[in-house]
Parts: structure tokens; C-alpha cells; sequence
């Protein structure tokens, strides 16, 4: 991870630690080397994409180009590869809906790859960060080092404002989060490593300095604030109660809920495990007694379950 946003270029392939970087078990398929990393699906999504191809097939193509020597280089679609792999199937390519002639073309076609899908902000705010815009960045340096007309530079826009519209599909990749994380990163380097891993690792909360705190761009940017010395230009973690907030109660969710989460999924009405347990806790803080039933409930049920 570099010390601040001013580093020249991004780390080799593009690629900073967690992103996707899986490759093909079976060695037939590489990425291409141009290629942005796209944002890595957690473990479940993967799975319930492996479940959808397997019950309804492959339902988009993946976009392969021809590398030197015979390489067959991915340049859209690699997790659908890796779910066809998972499932011992043959990959459907197909060539992309457009001729890549450069490498630049190749980065700015597989920075939108996903910025349609219902990825968080925080997510799609980090990878522009990490991700797509150092890679924008490296080219527009390039291009100035050439000696590059200004007005070839205006007609493309900063790096950054490319970067986000290009990943973020008409802004949903805000740039005002975007330099929030380049403004943590450099200024409180302890709350940045904090939060990317909370957003990496899809947590609610991230500790920062033994404290737990809500693990959003915005209270991760009042922390800083709250406890930035502007005289000193350091950044220490302020009294309890400032910046995030008081520390959240641990999860007292028992195990065996987490065994039968999609039943609770139906009878709660929502469509995903996370609102599952936002709905439990909510229930567990505001309705003490009603929750010491339910598990009591719960409880009886699974011992019937055991007994039969």
C-alpha cells in the first residue's frame, strides 16, 4: 500500500492486495495483462453464481482476445470462468462488442466492468481508488511525458473524473468519495487500513485504534476530523464518544442462527443475509423481552429438530 495518493503509477498488474487475482485453475485462460481487477465476489455471491449457472447455464458470454503465442487473454467475465471451472463445464466465449486496439482501451473497457452491479459505494469508491484510477493516472502521465497537446488532455477529462465515471456508471463511484479515501489514506493511515478492510470483508463496523466504529466513508471521515491537529498535522484517535460514535454492543447472535439464516431470510421478508441480522439486532435492542422469547422459541424448536 503506498504512503499517500501522490505515488507514480499503480503496483505491478495493477493490482493492490485482495483484489480479484484468482487465476484459471485449468491454465487454459489468462487475464489480460492490461486488464483491471474487478471488485472480488465474497465467498456466498460466488457460490450463488456457481448455483445459477448450474441450474440455468452460462448466461453471458466470456470476452476472450487472442495473446501472443496462442494466449487466450480475458478481458470480461472471469468470475464466470471461474464458476464453468467450479462446475467442470466448458467456458462459452465469445470476442468483446468492440475492437481493443490499445492497452488503454483494454483499461478503460474493464474499468466498467461491474459498475452496474449492486455493489456497495464504499466498494466501488475503493476500487476506483485503488484500482482504476491509478492506472488512468499512470496514462495520463505518459501522455503529458510525450509532450501531449492541452487540449487532448481537456477532451479526456482528469484522470479522476474519468476514473469515476467510467467505474461508476454516471457517478454512482462518487468522486467526493473517492478523494475522502485519498484524504484518509494520507492523513490517518490507521482509520484507512481499518476501513478498506471492513469494506473488503463486507463488516458493519472496523476497529480502529481497539475501538469499533460504523464502517462508512462518512464516519470514517468524521473520525479523522474529529481528531485531525491541523498545527501538528498528525491525527490521534479522539475521546470516546467523538467521531464514531459509542462502541456498538458485541453481537450476542448464538451460532445455531447463523445455521438456519435463510429461513429466517422468509420469515422476515427480506432479501438478504445482512438485512437478516440488522433486522435481528434491531429486534434484540428494541425489544429485549420479545427476543429472549424468540430464542427461547428457537431454542425448543432445534431440540425437536435433534430429537426427531
Amino acid at each position: 500500500m503506498p504512503d499517500g495518493p501522490d505515488v507514480e503509477g499503480p503496483p505491478p498488474d495493477n493490482l493492490y492486495e485482495g483484489w480479484e487475482a484468482d487465476p484459471d485453475p485449468d491454465g487454459e485462460y489468462e487475464r489480460h495483462p492490461a486488464a483491471l481487477r474487478p471488485a472480488p465476489y465474497p465467498r456466498q455471491r460466488f457460490l450463488d453464481l456457481v448455483a445459477g449457472v448450474n441450474a440455468r447455464g452460462q448466461q453471458y458470454d466470456i470476452e476472450v482476445v487472442p495473446g501472443p503465442g496462442g494466449k487466450k487473454w480475458v478481458v470480461r467475465g472471469w468470475h464466470m470462468l471461474l464458476a464453468c471451472r467450479e462446475l467442470g463445464i466448458e467456458p462459452r466465449t465469445a470476442p468483446p462488442d468492440r475492437e481493443l486496439r490499445t492497452d488503454e482501451d483494454v483499461e478503460v473497457y474493464t474499468a466498467a466492468e461491474g459498475s452496474g452491479r449492486a455493489t456497495v459505494p464504499g466498494l466501488r469508491a475503493l476500487r476506483v481508488k485503488e484500482v482504476v484510477y491509478p492506472a488512468f493516472k499512470r496514462r495520463a502521465e505518459a501522455r503529458r511525458a510525450r509532450g501531449a497537446r492541452l487540449a487532448e488532455d481537456e477532451e479526456r477529462g482528469d484522470a479522476l473524473t474519468l476514473a469515476c465515471d467510467v467505474a461508476g456508471a454516471g457517478g454512482r463511484a462518487s468522486r467526493t468519495y473517492v478523494n475522502t479515501l485519498i484524504n484518509i489514506e494520507e492523513r490517518g493511515p490507521p482509520i484507512y487500513a481499518a476501513l478498506r478492510k471492513a469494506i473488503m470483508d463486507g463488516e458493519e463496523y472496523m476497529v480502529v485504534d481497539g475501538v469499533r466504529v460504523r464502517a462508512n466513508i462518512n464516519a470514517a471521515k468524521e473520525l479523522l476530523e474529529d481528531g485531525w491537529d491541523d498545527e501538528a498535522r498528525t491525527w490521534t484517535m479522539p475521546e470516546r464518544g467523538g467521531g464514531g460514535g459509542p462502541a456498538p454492543a458485541d453481537d450476542p447472535i448464538p451460532r445455531e442462527l447463523f445455521e438456519r439464516i435463510d429461513a429466517v431470510k422468509r420469515t422476515l421478508g427480506v432479501s438478504t443475509r445482512g438485512l437478516v441480522l440488522k433486522a435481528l439486532l434491531r429486534f434484540r435492542d428494541e425489544e429485549g423481552d420479545a427476543w429472549a422469547r424468540f430464542l427461547g422459541r428457537w431454542r425448543e424448536e432445534r431440540e425437536r429438530e435433534a430429537r426427531l
